[in-house]
């Protein structure tokens, strides 16, 4: 047998066993399910929903609960859910067809990933219940960019679906991201204090005023550049949280007040940790009431450059010293 042969032998063996995987990962036998609701009834039970339970292992690791006109994550405490996160995942769902038949072999959901979770391959079980009804399926990998395969829990048949849930990793990802909004333009003037005194003082004259005026800016020393003031007056502006937790600030390591042209005072109180940039805020004035219903009691991990704003020292925003001039 010459060299030639044994490369057409070799191919057609990798050819034949593709062609035996893809119909073990396929098994079209009976494609008379395809096209069908994965659950026909959940769709006109989508109002009635109370419970939505991710999980990632043997237990839930998310649950989020309908409480009311809203939605809450119980890992944190009951901090309120995004509406819409949970929306486009219920309606992925119940809107969700089977395109195509695949594996029904447990040896073979590693592969699509829908193994049971706390096995080799597993997918996230999405368990949706209301007062008299629970479906549960198993979400395995992504396919075609837009659709995915899944497994109804309990049965063997698995399928490609045409349907792309948009599940967040970990239930930090569930929640209502908005803490507050306020516009540089509202803010007249922004105190930071530092737990050793060191104090820096913002200020604007009127809303048409484009930038902060920064007072008692130490003697010999120039700010970095003009406008440096705009980053801290405009740190409220779309203030959004990466997670929440209950309780106050342990070790602050400043706290900030603004004080808007309206009436309005929030101190934000930041801390730094070793799993992030937390804050607490606390509202008096106008709007007080509705802001601390929401806010008070809560600590908020936020984006290290809105902490890095809320926590400025003369260092970050003056010129370097220059180096003394050697002899």
């Amino acid at each position: 047998m010459n060299t030639k042969t044994i490369r057409y032998l070799a191919v057609a063996v990798i050819v034949l066993v593709a062609i035996l995987v893809t119909t073990e990962l396929t098994d079209n036998g009976d494609s008379s399910s395809t096209g069908r609701l994965l659950f026909p009834e959940l769709k006109a039970r989508i109002n009635d929903i109370s419970t939505l339970a991710i999980s990632d292992d043997d237990e839930a690791s998310t649950t989020i609960q309908r409480t009311g006109d809203g939605w809450t994550v119980a890992e944190r405490d009951g901090y309120p859910a995004d509406v819409g996160k949970i929306r486009q995942v219920l309606l992925a769902i119940a809107d969700a067809r089977t395109l195509e038949q695949k594996t029904a072999n447990p040896d073979r959901y590693t592969d699509l990933g829908v193994a049971d979770p706390g096995a080799d391959g597993a997918g996230r079980l999405l368990r949706i219940t209301g007062d008299d009804f629970t479906y549960e399926v198993i979400i395995g990998n992504r396919a075609q960019t837009k659709y995915r395969y899944a497994r109804i829990a309990g049965e063997a048949q698995s399928w490609l679906v045409d349907a792309d849930p948009e599940l967040p990793d970990d239930a930090g990802g569930w929640l209502l991201t908005d803490i507050v909004d306020i516009d540089a333009a509202r803010v007249r003037a922004v105190s930071i204090v530092h737990g050793d005194g060191e104090t820096i003082s913002i200020s604007k004259e009127s809303e048409e005023d484009t930038d902060f005026v920064v007072s008692d800016v130490p003697d010999g020393r120039e700010l970095s550049y003009a406008t440096v003031a705009n980053g801290i007056g405009g740190a409220m502006n779309d203030l959004r949280l990466t997670d929440v937790a209950r309780g106050e600030a342990a070790a602050p390591a400043a706290t900030t007040t603004f004080e808007t042209f309206d009436g309005t005072m929030v101190t934000v109180t930041t801390e730094k940790t070793d799993d992030g940039s937390w804050i607490t805020l606390f509202a008096a004035g106008t709007d007080a009431e509705s802001m601390n219903e929401r806010l008070a009691g809560w600590r908020f991990r936020v984006a290290d450059y809105k902490a890095n704003l809320f926590s400025r020292r003369w260092e970050d925003i003056l010129e370097a010293e220059p180096e003394p001039e050697s002899e």
